[in-house]
């Protein structure tokens, strides 16, 4: 128990603020998924690859299930292991899917049901700023780079938006704006980041900073696990872990999935050029930087956030 504890206090404080990591358990086995990224299928425009770091305490065999919010169920694709405990899986989806579930089956004590992250809302009379969720992030030794995908509607009108529309403020309160933005179907829009300090955090995501129609979005703490009835229904409760069916195989996650190795060799060349293929497009934004602000004014900036957003 000390173990789960400590690992959920150290997701907390190191890496990127993706929210407050999910977990659940049945007894004997605990499951924490500490973060989600969507990326582009280099394959299928209609499909995202969706890459979830998990871990995995009390066992080492379990069945992964993802479910959206129709009720669609998806299996790993791939997954890779980062050491005992602690691997990747990867789903093939549907471009712009919402998810409402992931299951866990383990040979012991029965399944484990974990509901998904909600999808943070902002509002400003009549605006509504949607966050999707972290679509990319790149480190290298002098910078880091992040792609962040929302929407953003006046009732039920999608606005245009600028460069300057949007601030990204890290744990210091330092403003960053973005160096490039492309609006896709579905009225989402992804904002890049290109030039991040490689010890900034990103913390807040902000629509028209210091302005009158300003909306936050605190990248931590306004990711929180879907309500039960958002995903059982209204009247419905979560289904109390028992005791898994003696037919159930479950899937080894120590061993690949009974696959080709030339299959398994081009899911990995996949999401490869999936990654290469985001990293690209944060690494040339970068070329493009937005208007720069004199040092004076900057430092003024971060003096007056370290007031306002100033928590106790």
């Amino acid at each position: 128990m000390k173990y789960i504890v400590a690992v959920v206090l150290l997701a907390l404080t190191l890496g990127l603020a993706q929210g407050v990591p999910l977990q659940g358990g049945n007894g004997n086995v605990t499951a924490v998924l500490f973060k989600a990224i969507t990326l582009p299928s280099a394959e299928n425009q209609n499909e995202t690859v969706l890459e979830l770091d998990l871990s995995l305490i009390g066992t080492e065999d379990a069945k992964f299930e993802l479910i959206d919010s129709k009720d669609n169920v998806y299996s790993p694709v791939l997954y890779e292991n980062l050491e005992r405990g602690r691997q990747l899986l990867y789903f093939k989806v549907p471009e712009y899917a919402l998810f409402k579930l992931f299951r866990v089956t383990p040979p012991e004590g029965g399944p484990i049901n974990i509901n998904w992250w909600e999808i943070p809302k902002g509002t400003k009379d009549d605006l509504v700023l949607r966050y999707y969720g972290l679509i990319d992030w790149s480190m290298a030794p002098n910078n880091q780079g992040v792609v962040y995908q929302v929407s953003l509607f006046n009732q039920s009108s999608p606005l245009p938006v600028a460069l300057d529309n949007f601030t990204l403020l890290d744990q210091w309160r330092w403003p960053y704006i973005p160096n490039d933005i492309q609006t896709l179907e579905n009225y989402r829009i992804n904002l890049i980041f290109g030039n991040l300090s490689p010890l900034s955090k990103p913390a807040f995501l902000v629509y028209d900073y210091t302005g009158p129609n300003e909306i936050s979005i605190d990248l931590e703490n306004d990711l929180k696990p879907l309500p039960d009835s958002k995903v059982y229904g209204e009247n419905a409760t979560a289904p109390q872990p028992s005791a898994p069916p003696v037919t159930e195989s479950p899937k080894a996650i120590v061993t690949p999935p009974t696959q080709e190795t030339s299959k398994v060799s081009s899911l990995k060349e996949e999401i490869a050029a999936s990654k290469n293929r985001l990293h690209n497009v944060t690494s040339s934004s970068m070329g493009s930087q937005s208007q720069p602000r004199s040092t004076q004014s900057l430092a003024e900036e971060v003096g007056r956030n370290l007031q306002r957003w100033s928590r106790p």
